[in-house]
């Protein structure tokens, strides 16, 4: 008899211990959530990567395609690439300092999203937006990639 009671306290416990844990994450979701949403004009130095990608980029003639067209872009506008955020993930794991830096070696010619990327940077750029709001742009078409 002494047992099942005080397993059915143990349950108890476990399970509001459980449905804490659950809320408490779920909050820190919501708030990641919400942070991300109220970000308003003038809050958007995140956007601005370290850049400073002094480097140059290799060759186009390396590659066809769209891989040889975005190292063209990279080339092109070497001063833009480096003010533009690469979303791909190389900036955690390979530490690179914009988008620039992705092209300066073979890294682009296998990443799609680097691929993509300067594709459309050079794409916005060509519609006349401002640095501004190219940045913009690219983050909300990557950033949850």
């Amino acid at each position: 008899m002494g047992k099942g009671r005080k397993g059915k306290k143990a349950q108890k416990r476990g399970s509001k211990t459980g449905l804490i844990l659950s809320v408490v994450v779920l909050a820190g979701i919501l708030s990641g959530i919400i942070a991300m949403w109220s970000i308003s004009d003038g809050e958007e130095d995140y956007l601005v990567p370290p850049g400073g990608e002094d480097r140059p980029v290799i060759s186009p003639a390396l590659f066809v395609g769209r891989t040889a067209r975005a190292y063209e872009i990279a080339r092109e506008h070497p001063e833009l690439m480096d003010k533009i955020w690469c979303y791909c993930g190389c900036v955690r794991n390979s530490g690179h300092r914009s988008l620039k830096t992705c092209f300066i070696n073979r890294h682009a010619s296998y990443c799609e999203v680097c691929i993509r990327e300067a594709i459309e940077v050079k794409r916005l750029y060509e519609k006349g937006y401002t640095l501004d709001r190219i940045r913009k742009a690219i983050h909300k078409m990557f950033a949850w990639r």
